[in-house]
């Protein structure tokens, strides 16, 4: 055997070695960028503690405006870990494509934007005057928690009685000042993981 061809054998190991390396830290990077953003029962319990104590106790609202999905999740817990009777309504979103649903909802206000409809219920609407906690899972961009502040204000709602809130909100909705009041995670990008499943 030639000095050529116990080279080529040595290179042809090492770049299958070298192969297999990239693929298995490929992979472990991948798994250590999940575990950083994956959110446990206990920091879901511990998140909606903080926001209970920031958006309801001290700000004693009168009503709770959540979102459907995972939204309704942290509104829920926020109201169990108040200890208070408050009512709390649920935003139904759809997005704008699903043409016969949208059409047959009654008693809610409708309020349209991008490709998404936002249905409030009416009886959410009667707290004009009362100051409202509007909670949410989290903020990628953080359009949609403002779009429906400002559709509340047009609404007849006072902003200064209005506190948003959410679990998690990401850095892009923080440098574009558009992040809620009040929230307990920060992230750095809008993938990351509930104990229910991915949230993209």
């Amino acid at each position: 055997m030639s000095l050529s061809d116990i080279l080529t054998i040595l290179f042809g190991i090492i770049s299958i070695i070298g192969t297999a390396a990239a693929f298995y830290f490929e992979r472990r990077a991948r798994k250590l960028a999940i575990e950083k953003n994956r959110f446990s029962w206990s920091d879901i319990e511990h998140g909606s503690q903080l926001i209970t104590q920031k958006c309801i106790k001290r700000f004693k609202p009168k009503a709770l405006l959540t979102f459907s999905g995972s939204g309704s999740v942290i509104g829920n817990l926020c109201l169990i870990y108040s200890g208070e009777y408050l009512p709390m309504y649920t935003v139904i979103e759809y997005p704008n494509d699903r043409k016969k649903i949208i059409e047959d909802m009654s008693g809610f206000a409708k309020f349209e934007y991008s490709k998404w409809v936002l249905f409030v219920p009416e009886a959410f609407m009667t707290h004009k005057n009362d100051r409202v906690v509007l909670i949410h899972d989290c903020t990628i961009s953080g359009v949609g928690l403002n779009f429906i502040v400002q559709k509340l204000v047009e609404s007849g709602f006072d902003r200064n009685n209005i506190m948003t809130a959410a679990l998690i909100s990401t850095q892009a909705s923080i440098d574009a000042r558009l992040a809620p009041d009040c929230y307990s995670y920060q992230i750095e990008n809008n993938v990351f993981y509930f104990p229910w499943g991915k949230r993209v």
